[in-house]
């Protein structure tokens, strides 16, 4: 009952991320991957030592390479294929979605994080 009630409150935002979903989804596999995502297979291989791969993340990139070490965990549990790494950034993106939601409700109110969320 607790649960009806939550989607019954949240029925927009639910929405939202639905829609974020679909969008994200809809052809993910369509085109053939790009110079970036090449990049990112080569340096997230699984059949890489750890230390080649720290190598590669810490000497190519110059961003944030948290990304890099979800993704090689990612490919470890789900495999190697173009599909998984765009699969990754997709929830990454779903949950950007809700984080800004929470942010702005919290910093504004609601009718606002839901604007938000919709933009993001």
């Amino acid at each position: 009952m607790k649960i009806i009630n939550s989607i019954k409150e949240n029925y927009l935002l639910i929405t939202i991320i639905i829609i974020a979903l679909l969008l994200r989804l809809y052809h993910l596999d369509f085109q053939s991957i790009w110079c970036d995502e090449i990049l990112t297979m080569n340096h997230t291989n699984p059949k890489l030592t750890f230390k080649q791969f720290y190598d590669y993340v810490l000497f190519f990139e110059y961003i944030p390479h948290f990304y890099f070490y979800l993704l090689k965990i990612f490919f470890f549990i789900f495999g190697y294929t173009t599909y998984i790494a765009r699969l990754f950034s997709v929830l990454i993106g779903i949950f950007s979605v809700l984080g800004m939601y929470i942010l702005v409700k919290e910093m504004i109110n609601k009718k606002a994080g839901l604007i938000a969320a919709s933009l993001i």
